[in-house]
C-alpha cells in the first residue's frame, strides 16, 4: 500500500521485521539478515553487528537444527531464548566476530566451533531439546 500526504510513499513488507530500513517499499537488510522483509538469517553468526546472541538448537525429535536469533526464538516461544539475552548482556561481542566473519566458516556446529575459539566471547548455546536448554545449557 501508499501512505503519506500525497500517497508517495511506498510500504514495506512486514516493515522489514525491524531487521532493515524501508525505501520505497524495498527492504535493505541489516548485516546477516535477507528477504524481502529481512527475516531470513543470512549465515549463522555467533553475534551479529548489534551484538544480538544467536543460539544453535538442535532438536532431536523432529530432527531439525537451526540458527536462530534471540528474537526469533522469543516468536517461537523457545525456553532458550533468556540463556541468549541474558549471555549477550554479559559478554560483549568482539567487533570482528559478525556475521561477516562467519560467512567464510561452515554451517555446521563444527564451524561454529572452530570461530569460537578464536575469541575469548561467546554466544552460543547447544543442546538436544528446548527443554534441555533450562536444565543444562552448554557453554564452549
Amino acid at each position: 500500500g501508499f501512505f503519506g500526504t500525497n500517497c508517495d510513499k511506498v510500504w514495506c513488507p512486514q516493515n522489514c521485521s525491524k531487521r532493515g530500513t524501508c525505501n520505497q517499499g524495498v527492504c535493505t537488510c541489516q548485516p546477516g539478515f535477507s528477504g524481502v522483509n529481512c527475516a531470513n538469517l543470512t549465515n549463522p553468526a555467533l553475534c551479529l553487528s548489534n551484538c544480538e546472541a544467536v543460539c544453535v538448537e538442535k532438536i532431536k525429535k523432529t530432527q531439525q537444527s537451526g540458527v536462530h536469533t534471540a528474537s526469533q526464538l522469543d516468536e517461537a516461544g523457545r525456553k532458550s531464548k533468556k540463556l541468549c539475552v541474558r549471555h549477550c548482556a554479559t559478554n560483549n561481542c568482539p567487533t570482528a566476530l559478525t556475521s561477516a566473519a562467519a560467512a567464510s566458516q561452515k554451517t555446521t556446529l563444527a564451524g561454529l566451533k572452530t570461530l569460537q575459539k578464536s575469541s575469548s566471547a561467546m554466544a552460543v548455546h547447544v543442546h538436544d531439546t528446548p527443554d534441555d536448554a533450562q536444565e543444562n545449557p552448554i557453554w564452549w
